[in-house]
């Protein structure tokens, strides 16, 4: 089968006067700052190589913004890495927006010899793999992405076969699981070289692990296809192996995602798409939890206790691990809803002047678990809110601010006890909250006195309840023996 090659017109603006000019170069900085406005799925490492693991790829349904039934002749990378799809109208997929699913567009793969392309691909991954998609079908003998280069067979290859497997220089290897069910479904799809070690995940859990050939490397440079068999040399493949079926969203890693990243990725996928993890989900299982809590998706956790994400960033909420708590199993997952900025709101709140005067617009729900129990483990946690990146002016002293928590958006926030009030970088305020008060709800911070703790001594003999039987004074009440 011959590579499919694509040529992309270059359109030039020569401005003829200085007010074109100015409307230039505000356009191209505006569609700039636009196309880099996202942060890596799920907070996870980066777009352009600055923290690992490295996002190379992300195509996604909605950001097309055809009609429902248009040809996809070019489907943007998000990642700003510029690893843009193109192809014909003769192998195009189709827009999909009818019938969305969780309201979501996709690509539909239907005609003969399908496929859309990145052609030439210079950012390949040579030794390791992170594969994510979302996608349906029914066929049981296609590819869905292959990677060649030109005048070469298959170096990389997710293909249906029965069972999907993988081809990667060498033999096939099975996952041992059909995914053809023709439901919509989560595959992830890890591949190292330095031990051949290949994984396949569906929704959440494993199907398979096994083992390739070690030490294969892949070439750089050339041809990736998805929605058919990108194959140059053997030309009696056809269009049988094309992918029929519909893809929502492609996520491509030049690295091996730990299990927590893997976990905290398809969590998003999970989410936002409506599909029920079978193992290992993290977010949206309080009974109070609002769907509309999902922008700047992120989180921090661990499978076995020592591989970890300690430290995430959803706007201007971070989130960390404190004084090494997080033991296996446990996550913090959180989003926010994308209410504009602000402080000094009374909404929400019983104002008590001097004790709880005010708090910010934005909000956080954090969900946090273990092993699948909403609220298990023992996490604690710092939680800094960033006045910087919410554009709010700090008062200059933390011990201006309060942690406020509520469990129900119909509830008022409350103040939190927490362990310590410290800032860090000028005005990012960190509230340090052990792990009996760190629990699943909303989360905000505002302006008020810091509850304090107490301790409270046995006056006499008497009701538990009878404030008469305490005192906090040590020095003058004799402990009741």
């Amino acid at each position: 089968m011959d590579i499919f090659y694509t040529q992309t017109m270059e359109y030039k603006y020569k401005p003829t006067n200085i007010i074109q000019y100015i409307f230039l170069m505000f356009f191209i900085v505006v569609s700039m700052s636009t196309s880099f406005a996202q942060q890596p799925i799920g907070g996870i490492g980066s777009f352009d190589g600055s923290s690992t693991p490295r996002q190379l790829i992300w195509l996604e349904g909605d950001a097309l913004g055809l009609n429902d039934g248009n040809d996809i002749l070019t489907w943007n990378d998000l990642t700003g890495n510029g690893n843009d799809f193109t192809t014909t109208s003769p192998f195009s997929p189709i827009f999909k927006n009818a019938t969305p699913v969780n309201g979501h567009a996709y690509a539909n793969f239907s005609k003969d010899n399908n496929r859309i392309v990145l052609n030439p691909f210079a950012d390949m991954p040579d030794t390791e793999i992170t594969t994510m998609i979302v996608y349906k079908t029914t066929d049981s003998s296609d590819g869905l992405l292959s990677y060649a280069v030109t005048g070469s067979d298959n170096e990389f290859l997710l293909f249906n076969n029965g069972n999907l497997a993988t081809y990667v220089k060498g033999p096939n290897y099975g996952s041992g699981a059909s995914y053809n069910s023709g439901n919509w479904q989560i595959l992830s799809h890890t591949w190292r070289s330095s031990d051949g070690r290949l994984r396949y995940f569906r929704n959440g859990s494993q199907t398979a692990s096994t083992t390739h050939e070690s030490g294969v490397s892949i070439t750089s440079g050339g041809s990736l296809a998805i929605g058919g068999e990108q194959d140059g040399v053997n030309s009696g493949y056809s269009s049988a192996q094309d992918f029929d079926g519909d893809i929502a969203e492609v996520i491509m890693y030049n690295s091996v995602l730990n299990d927590a990243q893997r976990i905290i990725v398809e969590n998003y996928l999970g989410e936002k798409y409506a599909l029920g993890l079978s193992a290992n989900d993290i977010f949206g299982n309080l009974g109070t939890y609002s769907t509309s809590y999902f922008e700047d998706y992120t989180g921090i956790g661990s499978v076995d206790g020592s591989v970890k994400e300690t430290e995430s960033t959803s706007d201007a909420l971070i989130i960390r691990e404190y004084n090494g708590t997080l033991d296996a199993n446990e996550f913090i997952a959180f989003a926010h809803d994308n209410t504009a900025h602000a402080d000094g709101l009374t909404s929400d709140i019983t104002v008590d002047p001097g004790i709880l005067d005010s708090h910010w617009a934005r909000g956080w729900y954090v969900e946090v678990s273990q092993s699948g129990v909403v609220d298990g483990g023992d996490v604690s946690a710092d939680l800094s809110f960033d006045f910087s990146v919410a554009g709010l002016t700090y008062s200059g002293s933390p011990a201006d601010y309060v942690l406020l928590f509520r469990d129900d958006l119909s509830a008022d926030y409350d103040r939190i006890y927490v362990d310590d009030v410290t800032v860090e970088n000028g005005d990012q305020v960190v509230f340090t909250v052990p792990s009996d008060r760190m629990k699943s709800g909303y989360y905000t911070i505002g302006k008020g006195t810091q509850p304090t703790s107490k301790t409270w001594y046995v006056f006499q003999d008497g009701n538990w309840s009878d404030h008469t039987t305490w005192t906090l004074d040590a020095s003058t009440a004799p402990i009741f023996n």
